[in-house]
């Protein structure tokens, strides 16, 4: 059967011959109203269309409109706006939250979704789906019914080795809604900067390379429009250079945050700021990898901790440390997630409540994480990890990965040159695209990496979605590529 030129293919489809002709205009239950909005934007930026509501739009459409009557509440304007009859969509409590089914035939077309996260995909397919021949513009005729197979499909991205422009944040939401990409980890801190504004802690801050409060606040309006959930991530006891400079008489001197009560009631302040900041983010990324756990030893604060905790070494300080924050982060109501970096000897020190990412298997393996009791999230170093220009992997690479498996070029991981996989009962809640900004420094302009950066992701997290959204579905055709790539272009304005 021929398929539609979507990116992620539906999960199950059936399309007839031809194509109707569809009038630039919607209708919407009044809670999907921004949906249309969204996919108006889209059309227009894509197509040069842009799609007006019906008039009563504003008042909500009762679901269970027939299509007939749905049909007649465009008709006093299809002539007007063109041949053809419009979309309109209808919430079902019946689908599940992220389902979505969209029937296309001559009356029209019908999507009916179970979230406003699902419409949301509905609106990504169609507009994948329109085409525009003179003033006509269409829809292949046919009936898609789909959902995905992974919760958790990410994108991450390097705020702090080199701070990006604020417009790029807006854009990489732009291409996550288009391939259906549901989490937007922002990895705001680093060694070279603290880009989150802070008032509990007006020093920290890296001048010249931070976010005001106003500009995170339109992107998390952006972002939550659009079915995107942003992770706010802050980086620590590793990568904690900006701590240890700006502030080392609570987080110490060195490389690490060093682990005493001072530090962890700082940590408090700080995670209460971002949360104030991200009100409605359910998760919040803690950090938790290559901390220099040998620096512990040779700090008095840390060792005092460390006594007066009844823990054996730096490892087992270290899960202790990864464990509080955890549960600090859950005390305020959201969800934490670090990335792999404690030994699994001390699994039992950590809650279970913890979402892991295993990204190097290194650390320890992914397997092994499971049988600790973590739900973990697949950020395999190779293929998913972008580091511009050095690194990176081929679409087809990520075409043979799916979140069940892991492989690494570095030779000290379990994963060197060869696959660790798990059971498809182990409890892996997606993956995710790294973007890292270890090399955007060698660029001229902070424009000129962020964009090299962003022409590499836009090439490869297609891929990831593909394969988070049907691990194991056969892989839409090269020239359904290149035309998303053409659209991807258009939506965000970056060739």
């Amino acid at each position: 059967m021929e398929r539609f030129t979507v990116i992620p293919q539906p999960v199950q489809f059936e399309k007839a011959e031809g194509r109707v002709a569809i009038a630039p205009r919607y209708a919407c239950d009044a809670a999907l109203l921004p949906v249309g909005e969204i996919l108006s934007d889209a059309a227009d930026r894509i197509h040069g269309v842009f799609f007006t509501a019906v008039e009563d739009t504003a008042a909500g459409l009762d679901p269970a409109l027939a299509v007939n009557e749905y049909v007649a509440a465009f008709s006093s304007g299809a002539e007007a706006a063109g041949a053809g009859n419009g979309i309109r969509f209808v919430l079902d409590a019946a689908l599940a939250a992220g389902e979505y089914r969209i029937v296309t035939d001559g009356t029209g077309c019908t999507v009916t979704a179970g979230s406003t996260g699902a419409a949301n995909y509905a609106a990504a397919t169609l507009v994948q789906l329109l085409e525009k021949d003179g003033d006509t513009l269409s829809l292949p005729i046919g009936t898609i019914q789909d959902k995905p197979v992974s919760e958790w499909r990410g994108l991450m991205v390097d705020l702090a080795r080199q701070w990006h422009p604020a417009e790029y944040l807006f854009r990489y939401v732009d291409l996550c809604w288009l391939y259906k990409i549901n989490r937007l980890q922002l990895h705001f801190t680093d060694d070279q900067s603290y880009t989150l504004p802070s008032k509990a802690f007006p020093a920290l801050p890296t001048q010249g390379r931070t976010y005001t409060a106003a500009q995170i606040a339109a992107l998390r309006e952006y972002a939550a429009a659009r079915g995107v959930m942003l992770v706010p991530e802050v980086d620590f006891p590793g990568h904690s250079l900006q701590f240890n400079t700006r502030l080392p008489e609570i987080f110490g001197t060195g490389t690490v945050s060093c682990c005493e009560e001072k530090t962890f009631e700082a940590i408090g302040k700080l995670l209460d700021e971002v949360f104030e900041l991200f009100p409605e983010a359910e998760y919040f990324h803690l950090g938790g990898d290559e901390a220099r756990l040998e620096q512990w030893n040779d700090c008095p604060g840390c060792v005092a901790y460390r006594e007066a905790h009844g823990l054996p070494d730096a490892h087992a300080q270290y899960a202790h440390y990864v464990d509080r924050v955890a549960k600090m982060v859950l005390e305020r109501g959201k969800k934490p997630v670090a990335w792999e970096g404690f030994a699994k000897e001390y699994n039992h020190m950590v809650t279970k409540e913890l979402l892991v990412f295993s990204w190097e298997n290194y650390y320890q393996i992914a397997p092994e994480l499971v049988e600790g009791g973590f739900t973990i999230i697949n950020a395999s170093w190779k293929p998913n990890y972008v580091v511009t220009p050095a690194a990176m992997w081929s679409r087809e690479e990520i075409l043979q990965w799916n979140p069940r498996r892991w492989t690494h070029f570095w030779e000290k991981s379990a994963a060197y040159n060869t696959w660790i996989t798990v059971p498809d009962t182990a409890p892996v809640l997606g993956g995710q695209l790294c973007a890292w900004g270890d090399r955007l420094v060698q660029y001229a302009t902070r424009h000129g990496g962020a964009r090299e950066e962003f022409a590499r992701v836009s090439e490869r997290l297609p891929a990831v979605a593909e394969r988070c959204w049907q691990p194991n579905a056969e892989c839409a055709p090269a020239e359904v590529w290149d035309a998303a790539a053409a659209m991807a272009a258009k939506l965000t304005g970056i060739g």
